[in-house]
């Protein structure tokens, strides 16, 4: 009966080890989650770099054309509302 300090021993350590295992697989999964999350954040910002860069190739263009009457006429239109003297503008206002 004298081996039962060994047995206590042995069984704290197997508990130590239990527990160990359960943090370690915690962990990974605590991990995974946060590598998904970040991906789908990486995801994101790609898309935005990807529509900010056609953004910035679209005014490139607008920027380097020599006929800059066309874009201007537009702005005038659509932002100010601007129409040649002799023009008339209909608006629909029927909300279909």
């Amino acid at each position: 009966m004298r081996n039962t300090p060994a047995k206590k021993k042995n069984h704290g350590l197997r508990l130590l080890l239990f527990f160990a295992v359960v943090y370690a697989v915690y962990s990974l999964v605590q991990l995974e989650i946060d590598i998904r999350s970040r991906q789908k954040e990486l995801t994101e910002v790609t898309e935005q770099c990807l529509t900010q860069a056609d953004q910035n190739n679209e005014l490139q263009r607008m920027l380097e054309a020599e006929d800059d009457t066309a874009m201007i006429e537009r702005i005038a239109r659509e932002k100010l509302n601007y129409a040649y003297p002799d023009e008339e503008v209909f608006y629909d206002v029927s909300g279909r």
